[in-house]
């Protein structure tokens, strides 16, 4: 009995010491930081803008983290399915997610999803798409305050419940007009109906405007002036204080240590100053973003506040 005793004593031992071995091993300084590849989960189908930005963001990315960062199809459920699976993920640095703001803004406050932003630790902000307001050239619209002498409105956007409805009716309201929403496939045929007519306003986009110069753009949705179209004011600017940009950013899930998510932004930032990814953002007129962790929590943080009473049911 007493050798029985001896030999469960030793295994318990030896089942404690592997545990031990185990948590010193996962508890490895962050300085050995990264030690395997990096998966990036990406929220958006193959082949999109989303997809081929971080593909070509983290091309030359083992120079800089000194391991491979790939990026792993998880697309789907309007981007939940790439949201839950980086939730559930050891948050160990390994296991990223580049989503838009919207997975944690206009997503949830439409649709029941299990996930937050408190679910998750921003990394860093890597692009954004701004928006604009435009009009066509016969609709006498020469400025935003036009709008308001006009007795029939009706907005083009990308869908009922999508940012760009969001920003419009947030515009109109503020406007004091009233005006009815036209919801079209995309922000190209909202923007074809406008230069044709067919609705008075509609929001847009850089490569769209550039390719319909017959389109009156009356302002940018964007926190500031845009580099590429300085002439363009803000909404902001001329009072009404809307702002619209879709930006892209990485995140990890919530308890992942705050020294690795430093690593990751640190080597993120290095990535962005790549050549071949600066000149694909500035040929597509996609701005590289600026911010940082704490940037993109609060800029999070401020559309859901922004956004919270404009979403359609």
């Amino acid at each position: 009995m007493k050798r029985s005793f001896l030999t469960i004593g030793m295994a318990t031992l030896l089942a404690m010491g592997t545990l031990f071995a185990q948590g010193v091993q996962e508890t490895a300084p962050v300085s050995d930081f990264p030690t395997k590849t990096i998966t990036i989960n990406m929220s958006w189908k193959p082949g999109g803008s989303s997809d081929t930005q971080c593909k070509l963001f983290v091309e030359n990315a083992q120079d800089v983290f000194g391991q491979p960062v790939v990026v792993m199809d998880k697309s789907g459920a309007t981007g939940t399915k790439s949201c839950m699976a980086t939730k559930m993920a050891k948050p160990d640095g390994y296991t990223d997610m580049w989503a838009s703001g919207g997975q944690f803004t206009i997503t949830p406050l439409q649709i029941p999803v299990e996930y937050s932003i408190k679910d998750f630790k921003p990394i860093c902000g890597v692009t954004m798409e701004p928006s604009f307001v435009v009009t066509g050239p016969n609709s006498g619209i020469q400025t935003l305050d036009d709008l308001k002498n006009i007795d029939t409105i009706s907005y083009g956007t990308c869908g009922a419940g999508s940012g760009p409805a969001v920003a419009l009716k947030m515009l109109m309201d503020k406007m004091g007009v009233d005006a009815e929403m036209v919801p079209f496939a995309g922000s190209n045929e909202g923007s074809v109906a406008a230069l044709g007519g067919h609705v008075t306003i509609a929001d847009s986009r850089a490569p769209i405007i550039d390719s319909m110069p017959n389109l009156n753009v009356l302002c940018t949705l964007s926190t500031k002036r845009l580099a590429d179209y300085p002439d363009i004011p803000t909404a902001k600017e001329l009072g009404y204080d809307v702002v619209l940009e879709s930006y892209n950013g990485l995140y990890v899930p919530k308890d992942t240590p705050d020294a690795i998510v430093q690593k990751l932004s640190d080597g993120f930032a290095k990535l962005k100053s790549d050549p071949k990814f600066v000149d694909f953002c500035k040929n597509s007129k996609i701005v590289i973003s600026d911010l940082d962790s704490t940037g993109l929590q609060n800029k999070v943080d401020s559309d859901i506040a922004n956004f919270s009473n404009y979403v359609s049911e």
